[in-house]
């Protein structure tokens, strides 16, 4: 097995483990609102992950640019689902200005479009394994709504938090933590190091910090019910997960 396909097992790992948390949050009342949102949230995590695995594998080859479109496409789709979810969860108070979701919105879905074509990436070659993505005039309107969206949505919850008080208020700051530091270090991998250093050589690591989001969200689930969801789980299973995603990151 070569180093680059190695560095794949981790990244299948840290999909599957988003996958799971996704699948087991909408399994738990997919007609409401926020489990669905969290629920494709995690999807497009998920999708984000292997498609950074493949192509750092493929890069050099003809699937390169595929899989970094894909990789974008699915991107696009994070700031989204996690802004609406911030809207509803755990309530829909306070409300967020309907221009603003109608803005967001617009610009996640023409981020979706335009990332499947040449707009965003031309193409992708490897060099002594170091990934490098020729990308298209609109890779940096691509990085102000990924970072506007995201941004707008912690804010959000930080309003959120002024507003809650007992177990709520507890899940979303496990919440919020959580999903601020994956998110932040895929940002800083993925997007603002290839828009401001030019290179893609660390866009592999940018999905195992979800690994810290998985855990955090799962202590909530076992510890604080969240999303109202009921487990029988031993407690363990999160320290695994912690442990697991250290690990990785020091791989």
């Amino acid at each position: 097995m070569t180093a680059m396909s190695g560095n794949l097992i981790p990244l299948l790992l840290a999909a599957l483990a988003n996958l799971s948390l996704g699948i087991g949050v909408w399994a738990r009342n997919h007609k409401d609102p926020s489990n669905r949102f969290f629920g494709i949230f995690s999807l497009a995590i998920s999708i984000w992950t292997v498609s950074n695995g493949f192509l750092n594998i493929y890069a050099a080859g003809d699937w390169g640019y595929v899989w970094a479109r894909l990789a974008f496409a699915s991107a696009s789709m994070i700031p989204l689902f996690f802004f609406l979810f911030a809207t509803v969860f755990p309530s829909a108070i306070p409300p967020v200005p309907k221009t603003l979701s109608v803005v967001f919105t617009s610009a996640g879905i023409l981020a979706l479009v335009t990332s499947l074509t040449p707009l965003i990436v031309r193409d992708t070659t490897s060099f002594n394994g170091i990934l490098t993505v020729v990308y298209g005039p609109l890779h940096s309107t691509f990085g102000i709504y990924f970072i506007l969206c995201v941004g707008y949505s912690l804010f959000h919850f930080v309003r959120k938090l002024r507003l809650l008080n007992g177990n709520q208020a507890i899940q979303v700051r496990y919440l919020f933590l959580g999903i601020f530091i994956a998110i932040t270090g895929g940002t800083v991998t993925n997007l603002l190091i290839p828009l401001l250093v030019g290179t893609s050589r660390f866009s592999q690591y940018g999905p195992l910090f979800s690994f810290v989001m998985v855990a955090m969200i799962a202590h909530a689930i076992i510890r604080h019910r969240f999303m109202d969801i009921r487990v029988v789980i031993r407690k363990g299973v999160v320290y695994v997960v912690a442990f697991v995603a250290a690990g990785t990151l020091l791989t």
